[in-house]
Parts: C-alpha cells; sequence; structure tokens
C-alpha cells in the first residue's frame, strides 16, 4: 500500500505537470506520451492493487489521451479543463483510501468523458478515419497481457535501442480448421519480422489434443523496428486471418520493490507468464536473454533515516567528549606515547564520524523541484479565480534542500504566491493602462549561497506602497499615527508581518482576513531562517527567504556567560572583535559601538537573559557582530571557546516556549548548552 501511494503521488505530479504544459498551448508528442504513460502506469497499478475507481477514471482518461495521440482529438481548453478536473478525482479517490472513506464518487467524470468522447467532432484531417482507428485504438477492446518484470526490462532495453514495444492480437476465421497449425504459421511469420518476447496462448509440442477452440484469438507481445501499419498490412494478408489489432506499451522503469511487496503478501502483482517453448515445429532456437539492469536506487522509510542521522548526532557528540579527554590525558601525560597514539585515532575516528555525516546529510536532501512541484497548478486555479494571466517562472530546482525544510516551507511559499497573485499582478487592463505586458509574471528561484538555500519570490505588479501600509496600519489600530509618521519606507514595508495587518478592501477566501504574513514569518524564524522584502511601487516586490541547508546539525560558535554555555548559529555570525569597555560610546542614552564608520546598538547578554548579575570588570570586552537580514547588533558576551557542528536537540514541550531559546545541544563534556534565537534579540 506505502510502495502504490507513493508511486500513485508521483504519477499524478507528472500528469499535473504536463496537463498544464497542453494547457499553455505545448501540445508535442512528447507531452502526449509522458501524459499517457502516466496514466498507463497509474491505471496498471490501480488494477493490480484491486482500486477500481481510480482504474475506470485513469482508463477513461487514457482513452481520451489515445485519440488525442493519434489526432483524432484536438487539444482544446475544454478538453483540458476535462483531463484536469479528473484528476482532482483521482486525487480525491487517492485521499479517500488513505482516510478509508468513499466520499467521492467517479460516475460524474466518467460519464462527462464518455460524452465528450462521443459527442466532440475529430478533426476534419482524420474524420474518414476515425471509425476504423477507433475500433483498432479501443482499450475496452484491445485485451492487455500481464507483464513480468523480466519483460518489462527487456521492453526498456528495446527502448533504448530506438524500437517499439508491441501488443498485437489476431482472430482467426472462426471456420478455420486447423487453428493451432495456422497459429504455428503466424508465430514464424511474426518472427522473420520482429522479436517475439511472448505469445498466448502458447503452442505444446507433441499436443495433437490440445483443444484448437484456444488458438481462436492469438496474443503476442514483441519488439520491432518496423512501423505498426507495415506489420499490420502484412499480417492481415495471411490466410485464415480475420482481424489483426496492433497497440504499442509505454513501460516506465519496473517497481521491483512494488513487485517483493506484493510477494511478500502473497499477492504477485505481475505474474510471471511463461515464454513460448521452444519446439522443433514450433520456434526456431532463441538466443539467451540479455542480463536484465540493476536497478541503481532503492526506497527508504524517512523514519529510518532521521534515526540514522539522531545515531550521526550522537557520534559527533561522543567523538568531541573523547577529543577532550585525550587533551586532559595529554596535559597530565605529556609526552606519553600512548596519549599521542589516543590523538591520532581520534583525529581519524573525526574524519570519518564528518564524512559520514556529510553523506547522511546528502541522503537526506532533495531537489528544490519537489517543493516547485505543487504550486503551478496552484497558480493555474488562482488566475482563473480572479480572471488575471499569470506567468509563473519556476528556476533553480535542482537545488538541494533538507528533506524538513522543504516540508516546513511549503506553506509559506504557497502564502506568498497567493499573495503574489492576489495583491502584486494587476488585472490585464491595469497592466496595459502602464505599458506593461498584459500578462503579468512571477518567478520563484531557490540558489544556494554558502551555507544558506535562498528562496526568492518575485513578481512584476504594484509593489508595495509605504504610504498606503501606514494609513493601513493605523486604521487597524496597529500602531499610533504618531509612530507611523517616523517610519522610513522600508520599516513601514515590514509592518505587513504584524498580526492583523491586511491591505484588502474585500474580505474573501483568498485574503483580507489579516492572519497570513505574520504566521509567514514565524515559520521562517522557526528555521532559524530570516525573510526580507525589497519592493518599488509600480514596479514589484521581492520576498527573499534564507534557510539554514539542514536543521539536524548546525554549525555554532560555543560562547559563555555567567558560566552558562550557549551556542550562537553561525548563519548569524558576522564577526568577532575585542575591543576595551571605554571604546562603547552612547547615543541618546543607548550603547552604541562605531565599526568601520557604522553605528552598531550593543546588547549585553546578561541583560538581554533578565540576569542580575553584574559583568566582571575586564581589560578587553569580547564582541560578537550577529546580523539578521539587514539589522547587525554587537553582543556581548563573557568567553568565546570556537565554533564546532553542534548537533540540534528539541527541548521538547514540557519546558514550553523559552524566550532567546531555539533549541539545545549536548556538549563533549556531557553538558548542556542552549542555542541561542537570534531573531528573538532582535
Amino acid at each position: 500500500m506505502d510502495v502504490y501511494m507513493e508511486e500513485a503521488d508521483e504519477q499524478i505530479l507528472i500528469m499535473e505537470e504536463k496537463m498544464l504544459l497542453l494547457e499553455q498551448g505545448n501540445c508535442d508528442s512528447e507531452t502526449i506520451q509522458s501524459l499517457f504513460r502516466a496514466a498507463h502506469t497509474l491505471k496498471g497499478s490501480s488494477a493490480a492493487m484491486g482500486f477500481d475507481r481510480i482504474k475506470n477514471v485513469t482508463h477513461e482518461m487514457e482513452s481520451l489521451l489515445d485519440l488525442i495521440r493519434n489526432k483524432q482529438l484536438n487539444v482544446e481548453p475544454e478538453l483540458v479543463e476535462l483531463l484536469i478536473d479528473s484528476l482532482d478525482i483521482i486525487r480525491s479517490l487517492k485521499e479517500d483510501l488513505y482516510s478509508g472513506t468513499s466520499e467521492t464518487s467517479d460516475r460524474e467524470i466518467v460519464a462527462r468523458i464518455t460524452h465528450f468522447r462521443n459527442y466532440v467532432s475529430p478533426p476534419a484531417s482524420s474524420a474518414a478515419g476515425t471509425a476504423e482507428a477507433a475500433d483498432k485504438n479501443d482499450q475496452d477492446i484491445m485485451p492487455q497481457l500481464p507483464i513480468s518484470l523480466d519483460e518489462q526490462y527487456r521492453c526498456l532495453e528495446a527502448r533504448d535501442q530506438g524500437k517499439a514495444s508491441l501488443e498485437v492480437v489476431i482472430s482467426l476465421e472462426p471456420d478455420c480448421l486447423m487453428k493451432a497449425a495456422r497459429a504455428s504459421i503466424i508465430y514464424h511469420r511474426i518472427a522473420d519480422l520482429a522479436e517475439i518476447v511472448r505469445m498466448s496462448p502458447q503452442l505444446e509440442r507433441g499436443a495433437p489434443e490440445q483443444n484448437e477452440q484456444v488458438f481462436q484469438e492469438l496474443q503476442f507481445l514483441i519488439i520491432a523496428d518496423i512501423q505498426a501499419d507495415e506489420l499490420q498490412r502484412k499480417l492481415a494478408s495471411l490466410v485464415e486471418v480475420a482481424e489483426v489489432r496492433i497497440q504499442t506499451l509505454y513501460i516506465d522503469e519496473p517497481e521491483e520493490a512494488a513487485a517483493a511487496s506484493a510477494k511478500e503478501t502473497g499477492n504477485d502483482v505481475s505474474p510471471s507468464v511463461e515464454p513460448p517453448v521452444t519446439a522443433d515445429i514450433v520456434a526456431p532456437h532463441q538466443a539467451p536473454a540479455q542480463e536484465k539492469k540493476k536497478t541503481r536506487s532503492i526506497r527508504v522509510d524517512v523514519d529510518r533515516l532521521e534515526h540514522l542521522m539522531n545515531l550521526v548526532g550522537e557520534l559527533l557528540i561522543d567523538q568531541v567528549g573523547i577529543k577532550q579527554a585525550g587533551q586532559l590525558l595529554n596535559q597530565r601525560y605529556r609526552g606519553d606515547e600512548t596519549c599521542s597514539k589516543l590523538a591520532g585515532q581520534n583525529d581519524h575516528l573525526g574524519r570519518v564520524i564528518h564524512e559520514l555525516q556529510e553523506q547522511v546529510m546528502k541522503i537526506r536532501m532533495l531537489p528544490a523541484e519537489q517543493l516547485f512541484s505543487r504550486l503551478p497548478r496552484i497558480v493555474r486555479d488562482l488566475s482563473k479565480q480572479l480572471g488575471k494571466d499569470v506567468d509563473l517562472q519556476l528556476i533553480g530546482g535542482e537545488t538541494e534542500m533538507d528533506r524538513t525544510v522543504i516540508e516546513e516551507i511549503t506553506d509559506p511559499l504557497i502564502h506568498l504566491l497567493r499573495n503574489g497573485v492576489d495583491h502584486g499582478i494587476e488585472s490585464e487592463a491595469e497592466r496595459v493602462q502602464k505599458g506593461k505586458p498584459p500578462k503579468g509574471t512571477l518567478t520563484i528561484q531557490a540558489s544556494h549561497e554558502g551555507n544558506q538555500v535562498v528562496i526568492r519570490v518575485m513578481d512584476d505588479g504594484n509593489g508595495i506602497d509605504p504610504e498606503r501600509i501606514r494609513q493601513s496600519a493605523v486604521k487597524k489600530q496597529i500602531i499610533s499615527e504618531e509612530a507611523a509618521a517616523k517610519l522610513s519606507d522600508r520599516e513601514a514595508i515590514q509592518l505587513i508581518f504584524k498580526p492583523g495587518f491586511s491591505m484588502a478592501a474585500v474580505v474573501s477566501d483568498i485574503s483580507g482576513r489579516g492572519v497570513g504574513m505574520d504566521i509567514v514569518r514565524d515559520h521562517i524564524e522557526k528555521l532559524n531562517g530570516v525573510i526580507d522584502i525589497q519592493s518599488e511601487v509600480g514596479k514589484g516586490t521581492e520576498f527573499r527567504i534564507r534557510l539554514p541547508l539542514t536543521l539536524a546539525i548546525i554549525s555554532g560558535l560555543q560562547i559563555k556567560v555567567n558560566g552558562t554555555s550557549f551556542v550562537l548559529p553561525m548563519s548569524n555570525v558576522l564577526g568577532i572583535i575585542r575591543m576595551k569597555p571605554e571604546e562603547i560610546g552612547y547615543i541618546r542614552k543607548q550603547p552604541v559601538i562605531n565599526l568601520r564608520g557604522e553605528f552598531l546598538p550593543v546588547a549585553s547578554m546578561q541583560e538581554v537573559l533578565g540576569w542580575d548579575n553584574p559583568a566582571k570588570e575586564r581589560a578587553y570586552q569580547q564582541v560578537v557582530i550577529v546580523g539578521l537580514a539587514e539589522k547587525r547588533i554587537a553582543l556581548l558576551v563573557d568567553e568565546l571557546h570556537g565554533n564546532a557542528d553542534i548537533v540540534v536537540k528539541s527541548i521538547g514541550k514540557y519546558a514550553g516556549k523559552i524566550k532567546c531559546v531555539t533549541g539545545a545541544t549536548i556538549m563533549g563534556d556531557g553538558r548542556i548548552a542552549l542555542i541561542f534565537d537570534i531573531s528573538s534579540l532582535f
């Protein structure tokens, strides 16, 4: 069931992507073939699992796609809409399987497809041959052979060689007297033209009592480089052949996992059918089958990866502990050969653990494509709902991100996308009036910058007007009129992240309730990320999200305040300086430092944490410069202990939400160090 669900999700995403391409006018043969293959694969796996309702809908979709593929239907907006509606029903039926309910009905959509297929006229160029082609390609009439894994591999090899996999069905004349002999002649004729992978029913050597009636209809799975219409013409010319039907098979990579799972439960979804027996009077000697391709990937349960990551984290903690113990022993027994050997072994262990950590991290990584796959459909539906023409451009789909980051950032990204279509992109008339192209552009770009992932959401719409933001914030009593007047344009734009803020004049199911952008920022900050806005009135808006590559192990700066250990995420650490206490000045009674001509506010860790213990007098003060988006703060700390890879541990629900703390880690000496939350500091 799990394997089926994973495969169904993959095929549904492929189908959705190709349908949107059809809607945009990309009706090339490769798009249609990919769509047909995905529908065919989903239909086959659904039939094998016994999910008849999904099988029925995909079967009807497949019949439409076959008509498109054979140039018997034009790709019109009405047809694409019908295909998309069918896919929505399939998705709902799949969700019903998850929940164990049967709320979704497939009858209406099947009836719509049947009505469309029966009453929509084919293209004029193929009208003459429609009836004949429909008979030849009708999936309801054409019987389908179950295909074993070995046969799937052989068909895939043939595809790589530029050959076609064909299913041939030959019906003999009813009054044919020696059907077995006629079947043998047909077998040899086909063998002269193509490679026969399998024949059904099989011809058995020396079995005169074999029932002649079973050979009334012959099925062949063949591999050929001859055109299907030419093959059909040659076979139809044979004596006592009543009808020849040929269908091209489109086979994706075999799901070995599905077959293995089915065998474990005693239900083999791909029953292996014996190949034709080689006999002197039946088939010529065939060369041994080529060794099948070996799969290069496997499916692994996510929980196993999480457990593996936790184990690597524990190894990392222990290795740091061993290193510290070795340093203490070396100080006590300086020059001892055993201590030197221990240090060497620990260095090697550290390198191995570091490499293991990197490999496990790579296993957790997924391309941003996984994040992008849901977005085109959302933009398409919103555009139609709002009557806007929007072009979505996705850049950097190959950028790798941690699986957890992808899961957590999906909802915030969708919200930004909805805002971009609703508030950002103008109507077609407005855009033309402003001298812009009628179609708006929404761009999402993912890239790596250092040890961070940067996601940019850009539109070429209205932009954000700081003055309107101020007026709306005052009207909703988020800030006072006096405070709003003192804000710079950049600070005014940041008000959209305040709870309850909204620019929508009318409340709708898309926007206007004042719930959204504050949630977006909270989500991103929980991921130790930051979001920044750049906007220009009349030209567009850009949201820039910076996220850590992974949430499991981060690079952190170890510090101490009043003897208590803390960790600052290195992604927020911009520099470390040492300065004399008298170098700290004051502006409006607020402490500041002058760093290369820029005045930065100063915050003491003790004051931030609410500790009353006075800081010790020192000749020099340790200062860490931390940053969040465009903001900078100089943070005073007591001690610095270098940076290291930190295994992030959850504090748990028992302690609740702690101010200025985002998590914890275990140090090499076994003590707990809290991970400081830079966003709450600002």
